[in-house]
Order: C-alpha cells, then structure tokens, then sequence
C-alpha cells in the first residue's frame, strides 16, 4: 500500500512518465505509417506515369504507320 506522499508523486510520475512515452511512440508510429504511405503513393504514381508513357509511344508509333499506309493507299488510288 501507498504509505507516503513521497510515494504517491513517485507512483503519479512513473504512471505520467509512462502515458509520455506511450503517447511519443504512438506518434513515431503514426508519423512513419504515414511516411511510409507516401513513398509507396509516389512510387505508384511513378510506375503509372512509365506505363503512360509507353503506351503514348506504342500508340503513336501505330498511328504512323497508319497514316503510312493511308498514304499508300490513296497513292495507289490516284494511279489507278
């Protein structure tokens, strides 16, 4: 049992002392799940701009030979 005030602030520190230190890791918690999330965010924004970047490129190499061929083809409509 609590025989002292002395003992009571030590118990009433200790206890405050850990709630601090809950608290503090809580928030180191909290702040490097959020971190952590935000790198992934941007490494996914990354690896969509890599993929839209050569899908723009497959897709215009593709008109151009489109427009290749039409002009072939209308070429070959004004000979015959």
């Amino acid at each position: 049992m609590i025989k002292t005030k002395t003992d009571k602030k030590i118990i009433i520190r200790t206890i405050v002392a850990f709630l601090a230190t809950l608290l503090l890791c809580a928030f180191a918690g909290f702040i490097t799940i959020q971190n952590r999330m935000e790198a992934e965010r941007e490494n996914l924004e990354l690896l969509i701009l890599e993929h839209t970047l050569k899908l723009n490129e497959v897709i215009s190499k593709q008109l151009y030979r489109t427009q290749a061929l039409a002009a072939l083809v209308s070429y070959a409509r004004m000979t015959l």
